[in-house]
């Protein structure tokens, strides 16, 4: 794999987002597709990086200029240093170590520049690709939630 880069989106890369979250085989893990329209993805947008940027962080990944997914963190506590993971590599780039790289980025920017502790995910129990990814990685299973889904956590120690 050559380079790999993390951008900020804008509000003109609605449709680099659509062709993540509309994507069946990409989010047949996570329960499905998410349609967005555009007045959708502005609200979105608004949400992550306006109102929202203080407590989530969000860049989709690039190779070679081609669009082949997301990596980001959501509800940030400042006081528990603790936020939820989301990172989605669209299912044709699969396998090709985009994961990784991802997950390096995203712990880097969590650790080091906004001082987290803790970073958790909660995976649906069908998504054993996803959860198997985040273990070899260094995740630590922590329990189930109530719905009886994965639960997985990274510590920066």
């Amino acid at each position: 794999m050559n380079s790999i880069e993390f951008r900020i989106p804008s509000l003109s890369d609605y449709e680099e987002v659509k062709s993540i979250w509309e994507d069946e085989e990409t989010m047949a893990d996570v329960g499905g597709i998410v349609s967005v329209d555009e007045v959708g993805y502005r609200k979105w947008y608004e949400s992550m990086f306006v109102s929202g940027k203080d407590k989530n962080c969000y860049y989709l990944i690039f190779v070679e200029n081609a669009c082949t997914g997301e990596v980001s963190f959501h509800r940030f506590d400042p006081e528990k240093k603790t936020a939820e993971l989301n990172i989605k590599v669209k299912y044709e780039f699969r396998g090709l170590g985009i994961s990784r790289k991802a997950l390096d980025h995203i712990l880097s920017v969590f650790f080091d520049e906004w001082n987290g502790l803790e970073m958790f995910d909660t995976l649906w129990k069908e998504n054993r690709n996803g959860i198997e990814v985040l273990k070899k990685y260094g995740f630590k299973e922590a329990g189930t939630d109530k719905d009886g889904n994965t639960v997985l956590k990274y510590f920066k120690y």
